[in-house]
């Protein structure tokens, strides 16, 4: 188990913020920001052909990228996860996803449930960035669910062209999400 709570970890200068291989990774009440790379990172172990299951259950973070994709899951081009993971209660802000979007995946997982989350693009980015992004596979079909969540109406919640998109019911899309302060990196505030 990883379980990593109450921190802040921030400005890495090299890779991941968060990088996790365990069968169950337990992410709560964190604040991560300014990876290289990803700023959350939870994927299956380096052995290939474990078949190892990780799950995994993020929440109450703020998890906040400058750029490129936020979060990925699932694999690295080692083994797979096959796991369920689960995002609730959490603030998940791209200040320029114009190139990516929130989270991707690669190699094969179950699903994703997104509870009660703010999903935040900023609306300097250009082109339109993802809610998701599946460069793997799903192990019984895409499934993308939740609810109650508040997403920039700018992010696209169709995976590829050819995918699916996320079933999201009761959520909100909207410009924005009553921060603080959004205006830049270095004054962003994402209290409300």
């Amino acid at each position: 188990v990883c379980r990593l709570r109450f921190n802040y970890v921030h400005h890495n200068r090299s890779g991941n913020n968060i990088k996790s291989r365990c069968e169950r990774n337990e992410i709560y009440y964190n604040w991560l920001e300014g990876a290289e790379y990803y700023e959350l990172e939870m994927i299956g172990p380096e052995e290939s052909g474990t078949g190892r299951r990780c799950d995994s259950d993020v929440v109450g973070n703020v998890i906040f990228g400058y750029g490129g994709y936020v979060i990925r899951m699932g694999s690295d081009g080692h083994s797979d996860t096959n796991g369920r993971y689960r995002f609730v209660n959490n603030t998940i802000i791209a200040m320029d996803p114009g190139y990516g979007g929130m989270m991707r995946h690669g190699g094969a997982i179950e699903s994703i449930e997104l509870i009660n989350n703010i999903v935040y693009a900023s609306p300097t980015t250009s082109g339109t960035p993802r809610l998701h992004r599946s460069d793997g596979s799903w192990l019984h079909g895409e499934i993308i669910t939740g609810s109650n969540n508040w997403m920039s109406s700018s992010l696209s919640v169709t995976q590829t062209a050819s995918g699916g998109a996320a079933i999201l019911a009761a959520s909100q899309r909207g410009t924005d999400p009553g921060f603080v302060n959004s205006s830049s990196i270095t004054s962003f505030d994402p209290r409300i």
